[in-house]
């Protein structure tokens, strides 16, 4: 379905035989007085929609019968039948035209004969629909019968929007097609996600569920370099058509103000990083990153500069491996730099390629030497001390408890910068005590 144009009526005395109809005009008299009224185009085909009113009729009562041009084209019934009172086949279903049935045939000269509709049903709705064509000539027709006045498609979104960059998707994820509807569909109406990745010249219908005024439907993954026009549309239950007869049954459509929606697939990510920030606690940077989606995962190796230019690697926390919910990870840097520390994601997937997240710093004030951390925290028996040095020193250790009162001591050797120095605290009683080191104290509870 592509261009929607609204239409005004306008007189032309002189057609070009080849020419193809500005305008439709159905005349009818379903809503009980027979008059004419515009038909908007809708993509390729002219579209209508009339009540009947409180009383319904027989077959061969209601009157239908298209024009254009002030009447110098008609589409109506033709030859011996003009005469005589000719029904449609039928409702919902395609009416190819046929000079020997009730059908759109064309005429170019003058008025041609009504078609009549079969029995109608009181307060029923009767959606006319008239192929546009390349030409004057015959063309293709339906009548909609629905108990329902059709729904609406005000809203249509899709998960994901667009990533990793606006208006395309990695290759190999399928896409969700989120649609809102006006209200809630009546139980014999249908909610349609129409697809194609060759611009219609053909393509697949993907119905909706869901319930209320919240639908969706899913479009299978494509591979790279792919473009996926869609629209929304309703129709009924039933009967079945197959999508390239899909406007000769649409009862409603959204299709993006006359654009169609799409996207683009690109070659797929590893991981589909959603975010990563760097939070400062304490002497520590915990860091904190969440992925959407990941593809042969591997690992992800934490990263750390004092200048933004030259990294080195600090830790490393494994991935997924291949997922498609969100996932949460946390990495904590328990000595970071004196100054600015900056640090990036270095994602590494399973054949060893990899990808780089967006750098995030933190800054730290100049502290030298003491304790940076102390950990685990609450311990059973090994308490570990990173320990930062000014310089190489003879240090000694010391654990208190509550009552100030010394129960451990231990020298250790530190040099220049971080260390970990490592005390067995097993045979101390349950509690809560203090470690000293070169005057700078933290506290830990023993289990």
């Amino acid at each position: 379905m592509k261009k929607l144009f609204t239409l005004f009526y306008f007189a032309i005395f002189t057609v070009t035989l080849m020419a193809q109809p500005p305008l439709m005009n159905i005349n009818q008299d379903v809503s009980g007085t027979y008059a004419n009224n515009d038909a908007p185009l809708r993509g390729p085909v002219f579209v209508k929609r009339f009540q009947e009113n409180a009383t319904g009729t027989a077959s061969g009562t209601r009157n239908w019968q298209f024009n254009s041009d002030t009447y110098n084209n008609t589409w109506g019934v033709l030859g011996t039948n003009a005469a005589t009172s000719v029904t449609l086949a039928g409702y919902n279903q395609i009416i190819n035209p046929s000079a020997s049935t009730a059908s759109a045939n064309w005429k170019n000269v003058g008025y041609n004969s009504k078609g009549r509709l079969p029995a109608t049903t009181a307060n029923y709705y009767y959606t006319y629909i008239i192929a546009k064509g390349s030409s004057y000539a015959d063309q293709k027709m339906s009548v909609l019968e629905t108990s329902f006045n059709p729904v609406t498609i005000p809203t249509v979104t899709r998960t994901p929007s667009g990533t990793p960059t606006g208006g395309t998707v990695s290759a190999g994820n399928p896409v969700v097609i989120n649609i809102t509807l006006s209200s809630t569909p009546n139980a014999s109406e249908a909610i349609y996600v129409r697809y194609s990745v060759d611009n219609f010249a053909s393509s697949t219908l993907a119905q909706a569920t869901g319930s209320g005024t919240t639908w969706s439907a899913s479009i299978p993954a494509q591979t790279s370099g792919t473009t996926v026009t869609y629209y929304v549309l309703t129709a009924s239950s039933s009967p079945l058509f197959a999508p390239v007869d899909s406007d000769f049954f649409t009862l409603e459509f959204n299709n993006n103000s006359n654009s169609n929606y799409s996207y683009s697939t690109i070659a797929a990510l590893s991981v589909e990083t959603v975010n990563i920030e760097a939070r400062k606690i304490n002497q520590t940077t915990n860091l904190l990153w969440q992925t959407a989606a990941e593809k042969d995962n591997a690992l992800f190796k934490i990263e750390r500069s004092a200048n933004a230019k030259e990294f080195s690697t600090i830790g490393e926390v494994n991935g997924s491996g291949n997922s498609t919910a969100i996932k949460n990870y946390t990495f904590t840097d328990v000595a970071p730099l004196s100054g600015v520390n900056y640090y990036r994601l270095k994602t590494v997937d399973y054949t060893g390629a990899a990808t780089f997240s967006k750098v995030v710093s933190v800054k730290f004030s100049g502290k030298t030497d003491g304790i940076v951390a102390v950990y685990p925290n609450p311990t059973i028996d090994m308490l570990r001390l990173d320990v930062r040095a000014a310089a190489p020193a003879r240090t000694l250790i010391q654990i208190t408890d509550i009552n100030g009162r010394i129960v451990l001591s231990q020298n250790a050797t530190v040099v220049k910068g971080l260390n970990l120095l490592t005390l067995n605290v097993a045979a101390l009683n349950p509690g809560t005590y203090m470690v000293k080191v070169n005057g700078d104290i933290n506290q830990f509870v023993k289990q």
